[in-house]
C-alpha cells in the first residue's frame, strides 16, 4: 500500500525534472557551473526515480507474465525522446541564436 498517490508522485517528479532541466540551463546562460551541476543533481534524482515509479505502475497494471512487453515499450518510447532531443537541440539552438 502507498502513502502518497501514483498521479501525486508523478507530478512532484515531473516538477523535479522540470526544476533540474531550467536550473541546467540558467547555469549555461550565466557560465555558472556549480548551478548546473546542481541543475543536473536535481534532474537526475527525478528522472532515476520516474523510472522507477513508472515500472511500478506497469507492475501494477500487467501480469508478470505480460510484463515485459510494457516495461520494453515504456523504455523504448524513453530513449527515442532522448534520440529526438539530441538531434533537435543544435537545431533549435541555432533557430534561437539567429532570431537573437
Amino acid at each position: 500500500m502507498t502513502i502518497f498517490s501514483i498521479r501525486l508522485i508523478y507530478v512532484v517528479l515531473s516538477i523535479l525534472l522540470i526544476a533540474g532541466q531550467f536550473l541546467f540551463t540558467l547555469g549555461c546562460e550565466y557560465s555558472q557551473i556549480n548551478m548546473m551541476f546542481l541543475g543536473r543533481i536535481i534532474f537526475g534524482l527525478g528522472g532515476e526515480s520516474f523510472i522507477v515509479i513508472t515500472k511500478f505502475m506497469l507492475s501494477r497494471w500487467f501480469l508478470s507474465k505480460e510484463l515485459a512487453t510494457p516495461i520494453g515499450v515504456a523504455l523504448g518510447i524513453s530513449k527515442l525522446g532522448n534520440a529526438f532531443n539530441d538531434m533537435l537541440s543544435p537545431i533549435v539552438s541555432n533557430v534561437i541564436y539567429i532570431i537573437i
